[in-house]
């Protein structure tokens, strides 16, 4: 699974018709609470971070929470399985939607994405 966040929706958009092109699960999110949602449901995945600064720093502080009490309480309820893991993929305002493309779909490969 990869979660995409950004609050620009032609972004979001064009990022996710191209993963979708490239045979991946995709979930989106726009604002804080979706990604929240969406992580916490749908780990382990690559999280695809859009351009802005705001984005950067909402996605950074709802990972550090969803990593500080999310994941280690569905962690506790398989001993067996290691706690789930968010592979984080950060954009650039200068990079393509294929080079997104391109760094997120073989992280999201084998049991994270397909």
């Amino acid at each position: 699974m990869i979660v995409l966040f950004a609050h620009d929706r032609a972004f979001r958009t064009a990022v996710d018709r191209a993963l979708r092109a490239g045979g991946a699960q995709v979930r989106g999110a726009s604002r804080q609470a979706e990604l929240a949602k969406a992580l916490a449901g749908a780990t382990p995945c690559v999280l695809v971070v859009g351009p802005s600064p705001e984005d950067r720093s909402v996605a950074q502080a709802v990972l550090q929470a969803v990593r500080k009490v999310v994941l280690p309480a569905v962690g506790a309820g398989w001993p067996a399985s290691p706690v789930p893991a968010i592979t984080l993929v950060e954009t650039t305002p200068e990079d393509t939607v294929d080079a997104i493309v391109r760094r997120a779909l073989p992280m999201a490969d084998g049991p994270v994405g397909r």
